[in-house]
Formats: C-alpha cells, sequence, structure tokens
C-alpha cells in the first residue's frame, strides 16, 4: 500500500451506531500503530462517537 501512496490507517467506531468499547479501540489502536510504525509519514485515523474524546484533552 505505501508504494500506491497510501499514507494511514483509518479505524471507524462510529459507522455502526453501536457503542464504543474503550478497551477495544485501545487495543485496535496499539495494532495498527505496530503495524505502520516503520512507515514514513503514516498516520492513524480515528471516527468516533464526540463522547470518546470529552474528557481526553
Amino acid at each position: 500500500m505505501h508504494q500506491l501512496g497510501a499514507r494511514g490507517i483509518r479505524l471507524n467506531f462510529q459507522a455502526d451506531g453501536r457503542e464504543v468499547d474503550l478497551a477495544k479501540l485501545a487495543d485496535m489502536l496499539h495494532q495498527a500503530a505496530n503495524r505502520i510504525q516503520h512507515l514514513p509519514g503514516w498516520m492513524v485515523q480515528l471516527y468516533v462517537p464526540v463522547w470518546v474524546w470529552e474528557g481526553k484533552f
């Protein structure tokens, strides 16, 4: 994918409208980061409900 120009992984926890499991989100975020850590310029994009961010920043 890197050779084709892709530069990110998207984790979408909002599309299906179900409750977000924060432990699963954290686990998947760590897995995604580990997969791309050696790829220059890559990022992880999160789509999550706003309540996930409340109190985090």
